[in-house]
C-alpha cells in the first residue's frame, strides 16, 4: 500500500549480548583444551583442588585443607617423576581429552550459532571455512594449544555483523521512496486541514457581516 513502510527496521541476527556469550563460549573451550593438553603440568594442581574440596566437604579445618592441598600436589609430582610410565598415560590422557573437547567445543559453537542465534555459516564461504578450520585444528594435537575456536567465532560474529549492517541498509534503501510518499501525503493532509479551517473562517466571517447588515435594512425601512 502506497505510504506504507514494509515493517519495522530488520532485527540484527548477532546482539550485543549473542556477542558476549559467543566468545565466551569460544574462550571456554580454548581454555579447557589447554589445561588437557598440559595435563602432565596442570594434573597436580586439578587433583590438589579436588582434594581440598573434598576434604572441605567433610568438615576438614581450613588449616588442614591447606596441608591437604600440598600434600596432593607434592605428590601427584613425585609420582609423575618417579613413575615416567604413569606420566606419559597422564600425558596421553591429557592430549586425548584435549582432542575430544575440541571437537565438542566446535560441536556445540556450530549448534549455538545454528539454534539459538538463527546463523548458518555454511550459507557464507568465508564463515564456513573459518569453522570447518577451526574445529579441524582444535583436534590437532598441539596445534589446539591455539585459540582456534576464539578466531572462528570473531570471523563468523565478524562476518554476522557485517550481514547485519548490510540488512539494515537495505532496509532504508528499499523504504526511502516510501517514506518520502508517506511524508507528502503527511505534508498534504496539514495544507488540506489548513484550507478547510480557512474556508470555514471565511464562511463564520461572511454568516456575521450578512446578520450586521439585515438590521440596517430593516430600520432604514421601517
Amino acid at each position: 500500500m502506497a505510504g506504507m513502510t514494509s515493517g519495522s527496521p530488520p532485527t540484527p541476527a548477532m546482539s550485543g549480548w549473542k556477542r558476549v556469550v559467543s566468545y565466551a563460549i569460544a574462550a571456554t573451550f580454548d581454555f579447557l583444551k589447554l589445561i588437557f593438553t598440559f595435563l602432565l603440568f596442570s594434573g597436580p594442581f586439578i587433583a590438589a583442588e579436588a582434594a581440598k574440596m573434598y576434604a572441605e566437604s567433610k568438615g576438614v579445618p581450613s588449616w588442614l585443607t591447606g596441608v591437604v592441598w600440598y600434600f596432593t600436589a607434592g605428590g601427584t609430582v613425585a609420582i609423575e617423576v618417579l613413575q615416567p610410565e604413569i606420566a606419559g598415560v597422564i600425558e596421553a590422557f591429557g592430549i586425548l581429552m584435549a582432542m575430544v573437547i575440541g571437537f565438542a567445543g566446535g560441536l556445540f559453537m556450530a549448534i549455538w550459532f545454528w539454534i539459538f542465534c538463527k546463523i548458518q555459516p555454511w550459507k557464507k564461504n568465508s564463515s564456513i571455512l573459518w569453522m570447518g578450520l577451526g574445529w579441524i585444528a582444535s583436534m590437532v594435537p598441539f596445534v589446539n594449544l591455539l585459540p582456534t575456536l576464539s578466531i572462528s567465532a570473531w570471523r563468523i560474529v565478524a562476518d554476522q555483523l557485517k550481514a547485519d549492517r548490510e540488512e539494515l541498509k537495505n532496509w532504508k534503501a528499499a523504504n526511502a521512496q516510501q517514506l518520502e510518499e508517506q511524508n507528502q501525503v503527511r505534508q498534504a493532509q496539514i495544507m488540506q486541514g489548513q484550507a478547510v479551517q480557512a474556508l470555514a473562517f471565511a464562511q463564520t466571517q461572511a454568516a456575521a457581516n450578512d446578520n450586521e447588515e439585515i438590521p440596517e435594512q430593516l430600520s432604514r425601512a421601517a
